[in-house]
């Protein structure tokens, strides 16, 4: 069960001070055995700016869908799936001292969006939902 969302990953980093432990955690959660987590650290690294971004080859061997062309590096910064882990994930980046942000959109008719922003070791969540109510166009 479950559905299809577009999970990405917008300016997610920490700082190059703690790149080291960032890596040491992130291998660390690839083989762990929260397996909805530890998919999703086996799909991401750090590209040569220091962030972090889904590699498009273990994405793909991993069953995900990725609708982007790779740069240079390999990289992309979303991915397609079913992704049962995100908020976990989201949490785990943030407790690691990342910060950043995950956006994840539903695939599926609701068109459901929402949002992990995270930052020195606080989270919040957003949802997309509308602010009004319906308004007339008129028609020229």
């Amino acid at each position: 069960m479950g559905y299809e969302t577009t999970l990405y990953l917008i300016g997610v980093r920490i700082p190059p001070s703690r790149r080291a432990y960032g890596e040491k955690c992130l291998q660390k959660q690839r083989d762990g055995k929260d397996e909805g987590l530890a998919g999703l650290c086996q799909v991401v690294d750090f590209d040569s700016d220091g962030f972090l971004q889904v590699v498009a080859k273990r994405a793909k061997k991993q069953g995900w869908y990725v609708d982007e062309v790779p740069d240079d590096e390999g990289f992309v910064l979303s991915l397609v799936g079913k992704c049962y882990g995100s908020e976990k994930f989201a949490r785990w980046l943030c407790r690691t001292g990342f910060e950043g942000s995950i956006p994840q959109h539903s695939c599926e008719g609701d068109g459901h969006a929402w949002d992990w922003e995270f930052k020195t070791k606080r989270i919040r969540y957003w949802e997309l939902r509308p602010a009004g109510p319906w308004a007339p166009v008129s028609v020229r």
